[in-house]
């Protein structure tokens, strides 16, 4: 049996139009089916990436900077005084920039460096009249006695190693030493 459409032909107009609209609907991006919710902006102030619109307050999102203002201010007419803007603690403040220390800590193979210059330079100073010469070339040497004895560490931890890796696939004895 064959069926005819029996719908009246403003129905058919009706339906042909919310198809349409589904398929409209269906090609926009997210935000140009929701214009209410604002654009995402990478703000410079909070340094995160949100929207400008708050959805729970239904209000434009604005961070600011905030500028020293009253007992502060030292001129007589008091406005807000403006951060330096070509610094990075200007534009973003202090509390965003990472802070480091005044007198850092040294590190391991500096205090090494320095201790073995402080032992060879007295070796160095009867041979060196100028106390800045001597103390250039002990550091110089004491950087590659450090170098040479690192080097030779690593060499022995890299031979220990192919023996281990030998002895677990079974291609030497243990105990066994090439």
């Amino acid at each position: 049996m064959i069926r005819i459409n029996m719908l009246d032909p403003k129905r058919q107009e009706l339906n042909k139009a919310v198809h349409e609209a589904r398929i409209a609907l269906y090609n926009r991006s997210y935000i140009q089916r929701t214009p209410q919710l604002g654009r995402y902006i990478n703000c410079p102030v909070c340094r995160t990436r949100h929207r400008e619109v708050n959805l729970v307050a239904d209000v434009i999102v604005k961070c600011e900077f905030h500028y020293a203002t009253g007992r502060w201010d030292l001129s007589e007419n008091p406005q807000p005084l403006i951060a330096r803007q070509d610094t990075l603690k200007g534009v973003f403040g202090a509390a965003q920039v990472a802070k480091k220390r005044y007198h850092p800590h040294h590190n391991k193979k500096d205090l090494q460096l320095v201790q073995r210059t402080q032992q060879l330079y007295p070796e160095n100073a009867p041979f060196l009249n100028d106390p800045e010469e001597c103390m250039k070339e002990s550091r110089k040497q004491a950087q590659r006695e450090l170098k040479k004895e690192r080097a030779e560490r690593r060499r022995f931890k890299r031979q220990q190693q192919s023996i281990a890796r030998r002895i677990n696939f079974q291609l030497a004895k243990p105990g066994s030493r090439p």
